[in-house]
């Protein structure tokens, strides 16, 4: 799941902040690269929080 988040949040941000030119993947995964290794701890911490409010919001 952190891996997904990562590269989506790379793809998006890299493609926002300097456009779609030749190189967009190269930045793109060095961009990843430096996000993963703070999305996992991040998703980690959150995800028990996250499960608990779905299930609160969720439950009749």
């Amino acid at each position: 799941m952190s891996i997904i988040m990562g590269l989506m949040m790379a793809a998006v941000l890299t493609a926002i902040l300097t456009g779609m030119n030749g190189d967009y993947v190269t930045r793109g995964l060095k961009a990843f690269i430096q996000v993963w290794p703070v999305a996992f701890p991040i998703l980690l911490i959150l995800a028990p929080f996250v499960r608990k409010l779905t299930t609160a919001l969720t439950e009749p």
